[in-house]
This record gives C-alpha cells, structure tokens and sequence, in this order.
C-alpha cells in the first residue's frame, strides 16, 4: 500500500506560517463578516442599488426569471441592499470563518 506524505519541510511551513494565517483569517471572518460578505456581494453584482448590468447577478437573475421570496437569490439581493438578508450572509461567513479558523488550529496540532 502506497501512503503519500509531505515532505517535514513542508509540514513545517505549514505548521508555521499557513495554521497562524488561517487562524487569523478566520477569526476576522467570525468578527468582522463584512469584511468579506461586503465585497463578495459587489463582485458577483449585488449592490444599493439592486443587480448591476452586466454581473453576474444579473446573468443569474435573467436565467431564473422570477425571483422567489425568501428564496438564495432574493436573499442576497436584500444583502446586497443592506436589508436582512445581509445578516444572514455574514451568518454564513462567520460560519465559514469557523471552520477556517479551526483547520488552522487543527494544522498546529
């Protein structure tokens, strides 16, 4: 049986530098979720002022036709908007940030 491990040297940059990065990294995601959800949603096309032209949103929107209340892409529409769909994206994030921060723990171990 064929067992592939990584070189000390590279477990050793990652117990150095990457697990204290993720760490950090994570625990900003668990603070701060706008940080990311802010940005995030304006690249994909989910801004104040509703779907940009040309976004991806809006490629999404004209592909779904009509948007379902309550539904992901509503959702996000509303926090793009600053409305309560933006609580739960950073809910999300932070999740994300969670788990990011906890493989970063985990790779120190």
């Amino acid at each position: 049986m064929f067992i592939l491990r990584s070189p000390p040297r590279i477990m050793q940059f990652t117990q150095d530098l990457l697990a204290p990065a993720a760490m950090a990294a994570g625990a900003a995601m668990v603070v701060a979720p706008v940080i990311v959800a802010g940005p995030a949603l304006a690249v994909a096309g989910f801004g104040a002022g509703g779907i940009a032209a040309g976004s991806a949103a809006a490629g999404v929107h004209s592909g779904i036709g009509s948007v379902v209340s309550g539904g992901a892409f509503a959702t996000l529409q509303s926090a793009g908007a600053g409305g309560v769909g933006l609580a739960v994206v950073n809910g999300v994030v932070q999740a994300a940030g969670f788990v990011v921060s906890a493989s970063g723990i985990a790779a120190k171990l």
